[in-house]
């Protein structure tokens, strides 16, 4: 498609990734849509919430989205922006489900409690060929790590319990120059 002319040397003509956002909020919503915008068309959103108001100033839901689910609100903006349609499974990630699921080449990993990082790390790293993508934010910092299943005791060494995690530190810092940077970066490693 000549709008994609641009970023076409970073697609595959043969092959597109399958992508898979686990939770789908401030900067995976974001690296969502900044997929979509480079024409990766092999999206799969899984969150359970649903949009409140305080989503729509730093997430990529519209006012209109407010009491619908994520993931039906983020497929839709994403199709309304890009053409692209997303797969949008409104569930909370469990080992259950995962096993439900496909392989998946890329899982990034938005899960804003470290033990449902743990389980989703847990199940993908088996498979020898998926990537993952992590973001975590403090303070006014942030880093993004991406591994394969060989990393996995390296991954294992930098994470930390739940009940050691502060939720405020990270969610202050959800404002939208902080998600719409994050999320391009993401979007960047893939």
């Amino acid at each position: 498609m000549a709008r994609y002319k641009n970023q076409s040397s970073l697609l595959s003509e043969t092959k597109q990734p399958s992508i898979l956002i686990v939770w789908c909020w401030w900067v995976w919503s974001m690296a969502a849509f900044y997929l979509a915008k480079m024409w990766l068309q092999n999206l799969w959103l899984i969150d359970k919430d649903d949009v409140e108001d305080h989503n729509v100033a730093s997430q990529f839901y519209q006012e209109t989205d407010i009491g619908k689910p994520k993931v039906e609100a983020l497929a839709n903006n994403i199709k309304l922006f890009t053409w692209v349609e997303c797969t949008a499974i409104n569930n909370r990630w469990t080992t259950y489900i995962g096993k439900e699921l496909r392989s998946f080449d890329i899982v990034i990993l938005a899960a804003d409690n470290m033990d449902v990082r743990k389980e989703v790390v847990d199940h993908y790293t088996k498979d020898p060929f998926c990537f993952i993508i992590e973001s975590r934010m403090w303070w006014l910092e942030y880093i993004i790590q991406s591994f394969a299943f060989e990393q996995y005791d390296s991954w294992m060494a930098s994470r930390f319990p739940q009940s050691e995690a502060d939720p405020e530190v990270c969610t202050e810092k959800s404002i939208c120059f902080n998600t719409w940077l994050i999320g391009s970066k993401i979007a960047e490693t893939v």
